[in-house]
């Protein structure tokens, strides 16, 4: 293999190369695009194959050649991406279909299973060099080889247009050129190692995987670009907290050593005096509310839209039920719901959908309710008494931390999550 990569390369193979740019793509920062070196092949040819042939022979680019203009331009949805022989990317969209499938018609069992969802913020921007060039050597790449790719990469540069002016150049310290041919290829390098450490996990029992049938193969994780899905039992939280709680305690392997604070107090926000480390469990239950507030934020929001229409037709998102045949995302939310309710109250407006009795719109009332009233006046709405003002529906939670709510400390701390997760607009 590492023959082939590093064997001397012929004119015929870099004119093949050439002649395979896009004619039309945006040119280099010296105005050429590809349509003039095929057009001036005989030109210019030779002179393309000589600097190429001297970075093969040499393995050193000039970083000149490897300066690159950035044009601010409209996001194009998966602009690259890099195939392996055999696979499609059906593959993996079917399995996860089953797999999610199977979660919803699950009713019974000793275990919960949990889908978790990775998003690699600024995948290719993220890929540090050194790890690149070790894996890259770890896999059995001659020296000459690796370096002549590192070069690639690292001896980059960029400029970037901004009102038809360029700024000057900079030289980046990680990342993967976006655009370049060669880049998904190194990045499936990367996520490799990803794989690689979640079989190992599962290998090791630190994870569980899941099966979707008694017969069906095992799945720990599947991977879609820079996104992936990771399968694990629910117990795997506490797992994940427990590596947490060790690796801040600076334990390793069989090695013990005492926690002077509990993992309920290290949980706490870094205001009541803990360290702000998030409970998986909890911040779960918080994303789900998430979805819940969403809702009630943006009820002309087309997915709002669909969901009325399939579950709440004639009611309001407060009194939907969950229905005979409820969707796997339906009956989560319905869970993120039940959290709402309990720090959510009116905040009062023209009243007019406000029932005096059964909503929670009193702040400085217990459960923020006005007591139990006669039938015969529970359809009582503020808008009789109250004057008009602007509606809102508005997420109370400083209060539940006082004595006005009876609430256990879980779910104050699933609405502590709810709060962080609000306020930085995490999804």
């Amino acid at each position: 293999m590492n023959h082939d990569l590093c064997c001397s390369i012929s004119d015929d193979e870099i004119r093949s190369t050439v002649f395979q740019l896009g004619a039309f793509k945006a040119p280099g920062v010296d105005g050429f695009s590809g349509c003039f070196y095929q057009q001036h092949w005989d030109m210019v040819g030779p002179d393309v194959c000589k600097a190429v042939r001297h970075f093969f022979d040499h393995g050193f680019m000039l970083r000149e050649m490897n300066k690159t203009r950035i044009v601010l331009v409209p996001k194009i949805q998966n602009p690259e991406f890099a195939f392996i022989p055999g696979r499609a990317i059906q593959d993996n969209i079917l399995i996860a279909h089953e797999a999610f499938h199977g979660l919803q018609l699950k009713k019974s069992g000793k275990h919960n299973v949990l889908a978790l969802k990775l998003d690699i913020r600024k995948a290719y921007d993220s890929v540090d060099w050194h790890c690149l060039e070790s894996i890259l050597k770890a896999h059995g790449f001659c020296e000459k080889w690796t370096q002549m790719v590192m070069q690639c990469v690292s001896t980059v540069s960029y400029t970037v247009g901004i009102n038809g002016n360029q700024t000057p150049f900079f030289a980046p310290q990680r990342g993967l050129r976006q655009g370049d041919p060669l880049s998904p290829y190194l990045y499936l390098f990367i996520a490799d190692i990803l794989s690689r450490l979640l079989l190992t996990a599962t290998a090791e029992k630190k994870i569980s995987s899941y099966k979707i049938r008694r017969k069906s193969p095992t799945i720990s994780h599947l991977l879609f670009a820079n996104d992936s899905l990771v399968f694990y039992r629910a117990t795997a939280q506490e797992n994940i907290n427990r590596l947490i709680r060790d690796f801040w305690w600076g334990q390793q392997q069989d090695e013990k050593k005492v926690c002077w604070v509990g993992w309920d107090r290290l949980t706490q926000s870094k205001h009541d005096g803990g360290m702000g480390f998030k409970d998986l469990h909890c911040f779960n239950i918080a994303m789900l509310a998430r979805q819940a507030w969403r809702i009630l934020q943006n009820p002309n929001a087309l997915w709002v839209r669909v969901l009325k229409s399939l579950y709440f037709p004639n009611s309001s998102f407060f009194d939907a039920r969950k229905g005979s045949h409820p969707s796997w995302a339906w009956s989560s939310i319905l869970h993120g719901r039940n959290l709402v309710q309990l720090g959510a109250r009116w905040n009062v407006g023209n009243g007019q959908d406000i029932l005096i009795y059964h909503d929670k719109w009193v702040p400085t009332l217990p459960g923020f309710k006005t007591g139990l009233p006669l039938n015969s006046i529970n359809s009582l709405v503020v808008r009789n008494v109250g004057k008009s003002l602007k509606f809102q529906l508005a997420l109370v939670v400083t209060p539940l931390s006082g004595t006005m709510i009876d609430m256990e400390d879980s779910q104050l701390k699933v609405l502590t999550s709810l709060q962080f997760i609000l306020a930085r607009k995490l999804i």
